[in-house]
């Protein structure tokens, strides 16, 4: 069984680097109360970018992280409002970045989420959709949709 997680969504991400747009993630995380060490988040997250760094197949970049930082499940979405010099080809910045932090424990349950959220953000109709959409709420609801199964999000 699927964990749901705590979502939290800002579509507006100000930063000029991929550490300033992790940073970001990290401060957005750190809001859902959630987080119970900001600077081992943040350690842990940084590691993961050595190895979930986009290319030309991944188009968004999506850090899991599984760690004692956190006393649940957190996704951390944004979109970055300038390039950070993500890449999925040579001519399309990354504008769509994730942080999903789960505690170590719990790491087997959130699997399924995690999976359901990767194949849902390689998909460009659905990364389109999520940038197309302005309310962070909208863009909240199709995050929690994924705990389910439903075959329509994916």
């Amino acid at each position: 069984m699927s964990i749901r997680p705590t979502v939290a969504v800002d579509l507006n991400i100000q930063a000029d680097s991929e550490i300033g747009a992790l940073r970001a993630l990290v401060r957005l995380a750190e809001s859902t109360g959630q987080v119970l060490d900001t600077v081992r988040l943040a350690e842990d997250a940084a590691e993961t970018t050595l190895y979930h760094r986009p290319g030309k197949h991944v188009c968004a970049a999506l850090f899991p992280v599984f760690t004692k930082a956190v006393s649940r499940p957190i996704v951390a979405f944004g979109r970055v409002s300038q390039d950070i010099g993500y890449r999925c080809t040579r001519d399309d910045p990354i504008d769509l970045i994730t942080l999903v932090a789960a505690p170590l424990e719990q790491a087997e349950q959130f699997l399924p989420y995690f999976s359901r959220l990767r194949a849902f953000l390689a998909s460009n109709v659905n990364r389109n959709r999520l940038r197309k959409l302005k309310q962070v709420e909208k863009v909240r609801k199709i995050l929690l949709a994924l705990t389910s199964n439903d075959k329509d999000l994916q």
